[in-house]
């Protein structure tokens, strides 16, 4: 399969996001429509890490489809199915904001995802924060039963669906069968959910040493470096099961070793996440098959 008509030749950039990375097209000459490369086989393709390029997802960049805002992106995951939000594509598309020549840095501007609307920053380097609404539809009780090892979980939408399980041993986790088996668990039915696995600081660690947290994304099917909504969902549970302080910072480390922190925002009922929006490399579509 071709990259597609007038996609031959076509510039993309590599965004990577805790470990999370990314494919970044510039579709703003679409208009509000769809891209040309915006298939499922297309994208399935481009994902693929030994016969394509290789990411979790691919990120669209179109036009603002709302007053007020500077860019609207569209998400799919790895398997060509579109997802309606992904907290580090976002911080990634933040920054990339920037290297298109169409926000600043360290002025807050709007995006629009299929979630809704996210107040964004870039900084210098590769840092940036967004805003967003705070995780909802909480369950601190899931109807499926903690395995051993696990001591409780939740559920909570942030921009999509999460399990949290608390676990005792992060490096334990069997994550790919356990992740497989929630992932379409009694909770989450119909569409399944991303399932996160978080486990608290060792009781000797330093103060500020952060909650550890490993996740199996749907529409990737495994294990990724970092989820960014992932971290909102969790934080949202932690503190609902009064293990952090309510509207405290939470700190997470990711599988990348990466850390997102999630912290109430100025507005109620709105958080920020921050972390990593690092645009790796540009280069030129030609051919994934």
């Amino acid at each position: 399969m071709t990259s597609g008509g007038d996609g031959a030749g076509r510039p993309f950039w590599k965004a990577v996001g805790s470990g999370n990375d990314f494919i970044v097209l510039d579709a703003r000459a679409a208009g509000a429509g769809p891209d040309p490369l915006e298939t499922p086989d297309w994208i399935v393709a481009a994902c693929a890490p030994h016969t394509g390029i290789g990411a979790d997802g691919v990120v669209f960049v179109g036009p603002p489809v709302e007053a007020g805002t500077t860019l609207a992106i569209r998400y799919y995951n790895a398997d060509g199915s579109r997802a309606s939000f992904c907290g580090n594509a976002s911080l990634c598309a933040t920054q990339m904001a920037v290297a298109l020549g169409l926000a600043p840095r360290h002025l807050a501007f709007g995006l629009t995802t299929d979630a809704g609307r996210l107040t964004v920053t870039a900084f210098d380097g590769s840092a940036a924060e967004i805003e967003l609404a705070a995780a909802r539809d909480l369950v601190t009780a899931s109807a499926d039963a903690p395995s051993a090892g696990e001591r409780r979980i939740g559920f909570a939408v942030a921009g999509v669906p999460h399990l949290v399980v608390l676990v005792d041993d992060i490096a334990a986790v069997p994550i790919a069968k356990r992740g497989a088996e929630l992932r379409a668990a009694t909770a989450t039915r119909p569409d399944g959910a991303n399932v996160n696995f978080v486990a608290a600081p060792p009781v000797d660690a330093p103060a500020g040493t952060p909650w550890a947290i490993r996740t199996f994304e749907r529409g990737v099917e495994g294990e990724t470096l970092a989820c960014g909504s992932g971290n909102v969902a969790a934080a949202a549970l932690l503190a609902a099961w009064g293990l952090v302080a309510e509207n405290a910072p939470v700190a997470l480390c990711t599988r990348s070793g990466r850390v997102l922190t999630v912290r109430a925002a100025g507005e109620p009922g709105r958080v920020s996440l921050a972390g990593e929006g690092r645009i790796v490399y540009e280069g030129r579509l030609r051919a994934v098959r």
